[in-house]
């Protein structure tokens, strides 16, 4: 697999955008999953009425993503949602399901210790860091080791640029959007990334709508 390359179904625009403008990093080439991330929430958070239930919300998500080309070209067609048990209980156990799902997503033991330990030092920068591009460094940092870490497979490498990618362009969204209390939230990443996590290891379109899912509901 070339990972220095994006798909050739991402669309040109969305490709070259990526490369110069945050939260971009043209480095990862699963930037554009982070990308079309949010641009997907953009599109669902741009609607008059927003779903309150975690179905509402997984049903709302996968209409927006099967009307939008760069995801279906992902998902090889119309996309069937059906991790919303999984979604509930990541949800539930947020502050404890972390270990289990790094161990089922990742095969190597170093992969399972690098990626515990980023997503434990993102989720506490976040919360104490206000200033997005100290975040994005650290993001883009450890991006860089992953890339050139040769012990990693190229399953483990891809699950952990996903996840870091959706992390990079989260947390931007994140700053960019804040509560109605002006509250940015830093906190409220915590379901969205582990799912992202969980799905990743499937596939792009379940990292993706897992992703946009929990971290919607998590955000209510």
């Amino acid at each position: 697999m070339d990972f220095n390359r994006s798909p050739k179904f991402f669309p040109t625009s969305c490709a070259a955008k990526s490369l110069d403008i945050l939260p971009a990093n043209s480095a990862n080439p699963f930037d554009y999953v982070g990308l079309l991330h949010n641009q997907l929430l953009e599109t669902y958070y741009s609607g008059v009425s927003l779903p309150k239930t975690l179905t509402g919300i997984s049903n709302s998500v996968v209409s927006i993503a099967n009307a939008t080309s760069a995801f279906t070209s992902l998902s090889g067609g119309t996309y069937t949602f059906t991790s919303l048990e999984r979604v509930q209980y990541i949800a539930l156990h947020s502050q404890d399901c972390l270990d289990s799902v790094v161990v089922s997503s990742l095969s190597s033991s170093g992969a399972r210790i690098s990626m515990t330990n980023f997503i434990n030092s993102y989720l506490s920068l976040c919360n104490s860091e206000n200033d997005y591009s100290v975040i994005y460094d650290f993001i883009v940092a450890y991006e860089s080791a992953a890339l050139s870490d040769t012990t990693l497979s190229l399953s483990d490498r891809k699950v952990i640029l996903i996840t870091t990618s959706v992390a990079r362009y989260s947390s931007y969204e994140r700053k960019k959007r804040p509560k109605k209390n002006t509250d940015p939230e830093w906190g409220l990443l915590v379901t969205n990334i582990i799912a992202t996590l969980d799905g990743a290891n499937e596939s792009v379109a379940k990292a993706l709508t897992m992703g946009l899912v929990s971290g919607i509901y998590e955000n209510q």
